[in-house]
């Protein structure tokens, strides 16, 4: 096959030959992510459903996990029953506890920093 390829006449055998295996790697892996992809897109629905309880698992400890009982959640039917939608406001109480330097409020990773935005323009 590489015997049949047009190279540029500044390639030596060895730079052809790494360029052509090169070329057939890539192209390998590429069919493998595009492959992987369509399969996580058929499946993104318990994909998703799996993220949200691992993420439900990491926050239960926090203030917030414990004000909605995360440790109950295991089904995204008990999130959605359990969690309400919200907004800044609902957030308020955790948002100053961080200020304040407490810790385990809204996530369990340290906080670094609090920073307002445009869309933060309540108080």
């Amino acid at each position: 096959d590489m015997s049949r390829r047009r190279w540029s006449d500044s390639h030596t055998w060895q730079s052809a030959s790494y360029q052509y295996l090169l070329n057939n790697a890539m192209s390998l892996l590429g069919r493998f992510s595009v492959q992987q992809l369509d399969s996580d897109c058929e499946a993104f629905g318990s994909i998703q459903e799996e993220f949200l309880l691992a993420w439900i698992r990491q926050q239960e400890n926090t203030a917030f996990g414990k004000d909605h009982n995360y440790a109950d959640i295991d089904t995204v039917s008990k999130f959605r029953d359990t969690v309400p939608l919200s907004s800044y406001p609902d957030y308020l109480q955790y948002v100053e506890a961080i200020a304040r330097g407490e810790e385990k409020q809204l996530t369990s990773d340290p906080v670094h920093l609090l920073g307002a935005t445009s869309g933060t323009m309540v108080k």
